[in-house]
This record gives C-alpha cells, structure tokens and sequence, in this order.
C-alpha cells in the first residue's frame, strides 16, 4: 500500500503530492463531482491554479492527489489553515464517481486529519482547534462517511440567486449623506480590506487575523484573479468612512454570463439603515449594465446578523446548500465567533 504521512492509501492506487500541472485534471475531477450532483462545472483550471498559488498555502504539502495505475487522477484532498491563530483548519475531500466507497475518502479525509495535527501546536494553548469539512447537500456517500470517522453536522451555506434580471433593478435607497461608489485601488485597496474584516466581526466563525497576514491574501487576489475589476468593488461613504462595501465579479467559474457578490458587509455603526440592501441593488443595476440577467452569492443559511432574510427581500433565493461537519482535533475555549446580539 501506498503511505502518505503514515495513512495506507487502497492498492493499485497511488497518492502523491500535488504539482502545477495536475490543475487541470483536478479540474476534470471537481466538475465529474459537481455534474454528477448539480448538473453543473462547477471548476475552471486558471481558478485552480489561482487558489493553489495563495499566499501561505504549500501546494507541497497542502494538496495530495491521488491517481490510478494509468494516470488518472481520480482523488484529491486539501489542508487549509486560516491562518494566525490556527484554531479553523479546513479540509476537501473529492474522489471520482466511479471509485466511491473504495476506501479513498477514508484515507484523504485520514490525511488531512494528519496535516491538521501536525498544526495544533501553533494555536494558543487555550483554544479549541478543529477541522472542518464542506460537502454538497446531494452528497450522501460523503457525509455519511464523515460522520463515521468521527465529523458532526454543524452549519449549512446557501448559494442565492437573483435571476431574470431583464428591466433595470431598483435603485438604491440610502440614508442622507452616504453615497455608492466604486472604490481607487490606489489608494483606498487596503481601507477595504480593513472594512471587510471590520464588518464580518459577527460572522459565525469569525477569528481575527494579523492585519499584514489578511492583506497579504487580498493582494493575491487582486494581483492574480483574473476576475477581479475595481470598477466592481462598491464603497458605501459617509464623508471620508467607508460604511459598507460589495465586492463584485463580473462572471463566475460556472456561468460567464452570470454576476457574483463575493462580500457584502456593513460595518457596525451603519447597520439598520437599508445599506445592505442598497449596495445589493446598486450591484444588481451594474451588473444588470453590462448584460448580466443573474447574480448569485454565497451565504450562512443561520446566518447571525440575518443577511439571508435580506438577501430575500431583495429577491434572491437559495438555490444550492452545502453543509459544513466539523471534528474538535483539540477541545479548549472556542475563539470563533459563536452568537451575536442583533437589535
């Protein structure tokens, strides 16, 4: 049998670490899953290569892929560590419809177990450390095996739609004094990043990052999304404050012809004034401008400060669910954001 960090991968197959240039049959592989479950590709090889190459992430050590005697790559797991302070690991498990219940998850979602362990160390001694693993809601082979080694069911995310977008959607109603823009990269780019994390204070799950550290991962993103289009990303103003922001794409990996709100955020003291839902339809309208009929977002379906009901109210629906099975590596003082009050 083939070993991987002391976990015995099923002959005849063999697990490596990942390289470059497996993107593109690791791209084949993510969109046999999301067909076979959603009817739909959902992966593009350049957005693998992208998420591969993100700052703090060791394609090395980071991603195992596992193929058949002949060369096909039909395993893949991720290890991601949220960074500082290393209390949220997540792990991805993908193995082709044809080998299912082969014993292949069981061994990735071993190995990424055995990737977070060797992590533990870094977090404060306090604090509970966990992973956590996605799955599409239609994956039942996936979940049930997750649950067996030990995972429990502990959130859902929606994927939202608006679609039908064939007049111009309403215009944004905003409190007196604020305004919508697009922000300067040149001057306001690490503002914004600030703002994001600002907002997402009461985001289930939240942790504070090191400011360098999370500037450090948008710069990436900037610098290597081929998504990314400043004219896209909208700041709510008031006077020289960013109170709100929505951080947009033109297109998505799935559907060219469709928008995406990839953050959308208030900040505290601008909340219960209609921003979100402005900034929404200040988005829709753009989007709307330059020929998308669609917009979609992702979000928490128990989300705490209610974004789902306003994403609602703004004639979004939920279209897809995925489903997040955490196991504790560590038990400690949770350091994640867990409840919040909303007024």
């Amino acid at each position: 049998m083939n070993r991987i960090l002391d976990i015995q991968f099923p002959v005849p197959f063999i697990a490596r670490p990942a390289v470059l240039d497996d993107a593109e049959k690791a791209t084949d592989l993510f969109n046999a899953i999301s067909h076979l479950l959603i009817g739909a590709n959902e992966a593009i090889a350049e957005s693998v290569r992208y998420y591969w190459q993100t700052p703090g992430f060791n394609l090395e050590t980071d991603v195992l892929v596992v193929f058949t005697p002949d060369g096909r790559l039909i395993g893949e797991a991720e290890f991601w560590d949220t960074g500082e302070p290393h209390v949220h690991y997540h792990g991805e498990t993908y193995v082709h419809p044809d080998f299912v219940n082969q014993g292949l998850e069981i061994a990735l979602i071993a190995w990424t177990e055995a990737r977070a362990r060797r992590s533990v160390g870094k977090a404060p001694a306090e604090a509970l450390v966990k992973i956590a693993q996605g799955t599409y809601d239609q994956d039942h082979v996936l979940k049930t095996i997750l649950q067996s080694q030990g995972y429990q069911y502990e959130r859902s995310f929606y994927q939202m739609r608006i679609e039908g977008l064939t007049t111009p959607p309403p215009a944004p109603i905003l409190p007196d004094g604020l305004i919508i823009r697009a922000m300067n990269p040149d001057t306001e780019f690490d503002a914004v990043v600030d703002a994001v994390a600002d907002s997402f204070l009461d985001h289930w799950g939240f942790v504070p990052q090191p400011r360098e550290e999370r500037l450090a991962q948008w710069r990436h993103r900037a610098a290597h999304n081929p998504r990314y289009d400043p004219s896209l990303w909208f700041v709510a103003m008031d006077g020289q404050e960013i109170a709100a922001i929505a951080l947009c794409y033109a297109s998505t990996d799935e559907d060219a012809e469709m928008g995406w709100v990839q953050t959308l955020g208030v900040r505290r003291p601008w909340r219960k004034q209609g921003l979100g839902l402005a900034l929404l339809h200040h988005a829709f309208g753009e989007l709307y401008r330059r020929g998308r009929h669609a917009v979609g977002l992702g979000v928490d379906a128990s989300s705490l400060t209610g974004a789902t009901r306003l994403y609602e109210r703004a004639g979004m629906r939920a279209v897809r669910q995925f489903n997040s099975y955490a196991k504790v590596l560590r038990p400690g003082i949770e350091l994640g954001t867990e409840t919040v009050t909303v007024e």
